[in-house]
């Protein structure tokens, strides 16, 4: 959500649900409306950022931390009840109608296959920490785990589902002021906000060089959040928001070609 994912392709029908709206559907695949995106641009309290401290948490903290600075009373991520087999298979049973995750932390692991009834799905590359998407489960339902290759075992693995109420709460809040794009193309954003307060408006583009932002027609210095994406500091107003990108080192590209 935070980084504006509107849409996502699936291999099958079977992420069709509260999270994600099935849009499209052809021979080559399913289109998916992410019903959880924020907006291009939202703001930040400028704490969140300074208390926000990921490099300490792992995936499953970072962002129930970031529900707490929000204010949410909850966590987003709640631990589920797992059952260790072996040092290559874990087993959980789900309690209720659950989005399931589970974190695996430093294990060195090349691949996992999940199975649940007659399903079976294999995650890939998950050699560091990796938080797998087991997807939308309904109660009752035996998930197990296994390490594919024989000599490979789990280290650490904890189990989470996703508390939707929490995750409305933490959409709310940053969606109490956004930016209000009103022209998008190649290389260039623009729109407007206001904010009620003064605050830090985090925008989903990746930190690059070659970004040059106005605000109110004004070049204004760009700032980043969490050195991940592009941000500025306003103070309560309303504003009128440009971001221009330029390929860096193009003109001398251009003129060593010509040469």
């Amino acid at each position: 959500a935070m980084l504006g994912v509107k849409y996502m392709i699936g291999k099958d029908d079977t992420m069709d649900n509260a999270l994600y709206d099935l849009v499209y559907s052809d021979e080559t695949g399913y289109l998916y409306r992410c019903n959880y995106s924020l907006p291009m641009g939202y703001v930040l309290d400028a704490e969140i950022e300074e208390n926000w401290n990921i490099s300490s948490y792992n995936p499953v903290k970072a962002q129930n931390k970031l529900c707490r600075l929000l204010g949410v009373g909850g966590d987003l991520l709640v631990p589920l009840e797992s059952t260790k087999v072996d040092e290559q298979n874990y087993t959980m049973t789900v309690n209720s109608d659950s989005y399931v995750y589970v974190y695996l932390g430093n294990n060195g692991l090349s691949e996992v296959e999940m199975t649940v009834g007659d399903r079976n799905k294999k995650f890939t590359q998950v050699s560091f920490d990796y938080l797998l998407d087991l997807g939308y489960l309904a109660e009752g339902e035996e998930v197990s785990l296994k390490t594919v290759k024989e000599d490979q075992k789990f280290k650490t693995f904890k189990a989470y589902k996703l508390n939707l109420e929490v995750l409305d709460e933490v959409i709310q809040l940053l969606s109490r002021s956004t930016l209000n794009i009103t022209e998008h193309k190649d290389g260039y954003v623009k729109g407007d906000i206001t904010l009620e307060e003064a605050g830090k408006l985090v925008i989903s583009i990746p930190v690059e060089k070659g970004w040059t932002l106005y605000v109110n027609g004004r070049e204004t210095p760009l700032e980043s959040f969490k050195e991940a994406l592009l941000a500025v500091t306003l103070e309560a107003g309303t504003y009128e928001i440009e971001l221009k990108f330029k390929t860096p080192g193009v003109g001398v590209g251009l003129v060593l070609s010509a040469v």
